[in-house]
């Protein structure tokens, strides 16, 4: 005999007996082959149906399926409770629970050949934009940051925290991105930015260069044929940083009688402390001096003759 599912032997006794009833068993050599008895299970079909939704700190649920085949035995009642949830972003299989009893509230699921058909329950990344702030200031050489910005568009979920590290920054003349990075923290502190969609607009850290007027000095001198040169400079409209130097190369002479400017042009601006080149950082402009040279004054007309006295030598 087999009830549930599963296979056992067929078992039986044999007896032997004569023509007037007799039991003569024991005159025979029985040999016993028992077959099979197979009690396969009973199909059963569930589907349960799909769900989906942006995340929003919640579980997501759908307890909602149907009995697509169920050949139950007589006197067995199905029952299924939809367990499938999910919280965080991607797609889960919205899974189920099958039992099966029988009249007498006996469990009796083995018997039966499950499929559960699952839907799926999908959570989409929450969408955030936001946007960093601009900044701008003239070369100092300190590092140009700054730490604003706003949301444009989407919102955190209520009860979740953000924190916003700021990771540009600008020290010379030029532009760069105002980039961050961005977390998200649930009420019990944790990590919950996979669930989220940055989009993020970064502002403009910009450094513009530092505006300095040079002018080169003027100088005069009599013709001698050697050519007049003048290196002096001042700086006559903005500054130079500290342990910043400015080195000219200095393009202007007069030889001539008559006047030129004292040309020159940035050979660089130094930082002396750290011997750095800085001179992308500046924006020179020149006035340029006048190199003037007059004609000689070393017209030697003295060897006139003099007087000659009376009776004296001439």
């Amino acid at each position: 005999s087999q009830t549930d599912m599963g296979t056992s032997k067929n078992y039986a006794d044999v007896t032997v007996t004569d023509s007037n009833g007799n039991d003569v068993s024991e005159y025979y050599d029985i040999y016993l082959k028992f077959g099979d008895l197979t009690v396969t299970k009973r199909k059963i079909i569930i589907k349960t149906e799909s769900a989906k939704k942006e995340y929003d700190g919640t579980p997501l649920k759908n307890g909602k399926y149907e009995i697509v085949s169920a050949n139950l035995a007589e006197g067995h009642t199905i029952y299924v409770n939809v367990i499938g949830e999910t919280i965080n972003c991607g797609v889960f299989p919205n899974a189920a629970a099958v039992i099966v009893f029988d009249k007498d509230q006996n469990d009796v699921t083995s018997n039966y050949d499950i499929v559960v058909e699952a839907g799926n329950l999908t959570v989409t990344k929450r969408k955030i934009t936001i946007k960093t702030g601009n900044a701008t200031k003239i070369y100092d050489g300190t590092s140009l940051t700054c730490n604003e910005y706003k949301i444009v568009s989407g919102s955190v979920v209520t009860g979740q925290s953000m924190t916003v590290s700021f990771r540009g920054s600008q020290t010379n003349a030029g532009t760069s991105k105002n980039i961050v990075e961005i977390k998200i923290f649930d009420v019990n502190g944790k990590n919950v930015s996979d669930n989220y969609k940055f989009e993020i607009q970064f502002g403009d850290l910009t450094i513009t260069k530092r505006k300095i007027t040079v002018k080169t000095g003027s100088a005069s001198k009599p013709y001698d044929c050697k050519p007049l040169i003048c290196k002096e400079y001042e700086v006559i409209n903005g500054s130079l940083l500290e342990y910043h130097d400015i080195e000219l190369l200095f393009t202007g002479k007069q030889v001539a009688v008559g006047e030129s400017e004292n040309t020159a042009k940035l050979k660089y601006v130094v930082n002396e402390k750290s011997q750095e080149d800085v001179s992308r950082n500046y924006d020179i402009s020149f006035e340029f001096g006048i190199l003037k040279v007059t004609p000689s004054n070393n017209n030697d007309n003295s060897g006139e003759g003099g007087d000659s006295g009376e009776g004296g030598d001439s």
